[in-house]
């Protein structure tokens, strides 16, 4: 049984493989005017006498030339390396099918869309600096009378892993703190704000709610 699953599972991997070479293989046949129109509907033009610098060269006699596979690979890899593919919009425009190229082979940083969607999920909170005597950009959201820190006014993803009941200044020489309020024992816990948006907890300070008495 464990021959047979083994040769199931190498019969599997060798579709995949083929599979993937085959989507990453460029296409060797598309000529100068597919080219030159595939390009233009990604809203990029190409030019005759490129600037200096310049690293991608086209070589064909005409129109019904064949643009040779690495050029088509350059053209990918430097749009990579721009960013390009990180809006949404142009990954859908890039021929991926055409040109013979695997969606799955390019890198795209999401960091902006996640951006994009805590603003928006985020747009009615509350949003002030942390350090306001500072340059330092972090601040405190506050929504529904609960807090979360933030790299800033225009990135709203929230830092902390959950929401805190309260901001203060109260701490040792005015440090901002994360109130969280404990109440099975009456405590609040208080963690101070580092300048890089993350809390300190080896200095928390507990306040009993009863008492008001402090205690690390």
């Amino acid at each position: 049984m464990k021959k047979i699953d083994k040769i199931i599972k190498e019969s599997i991997d060798k579709v995949v493989r083929e599979k993937n070479m085959m989507l990453s293989e460029a296409n060797n046949n598309l000529t100068f005017r597919e080219f030159n129109s595939d390009m233009a509907k990604m809203g990029l033009t190409y030019r005759e006498e490129t600037p200096s610098g310049k690293k991608i060269t086209i070589h064909v006699h005409d129109d019904g030339g064949q643009i040779k596979a690495d050029a088509l690979r350059q053209v990918k890899d430097k749009l990579e390396r721009m960013g390009w593919f990180n809006d949404k919009n142009n990954f859908k425009l890039f021929p991926f099918q055409k040109w013979q190229f695997s969606p799955e082979s390019i890198t795209v940083d999401r960091i902006q869309d996640e951006i994009e969607a805590a603003n928006e999920e985020f747009k009615d909170a509350e949003v002030n600096r942390v350090f306001s005597d500072t340059d330092n950009p972090l601040c405190v959201m506050e929504i529904g009378k609960k807090f979360n820190l933030c790299r800033s006014i225009d990135d709203r993803r929230p830092l902390l892993d959950i929401w805190f009941d309260a901001i203060d200044y109260n701490g040792e020489n005015g440090t901002p703190r994360m109130r969280l309020d404990n109440w099975e024992t009456v405590e609040t816990e208080c963690y101070p704000i580092k300048p890089d948006g993350t809390l300190d907890t080896e200095n928390v300070i507990i306040e009993n709610k009863s008492y008001g008495k402090k205690r690390l």
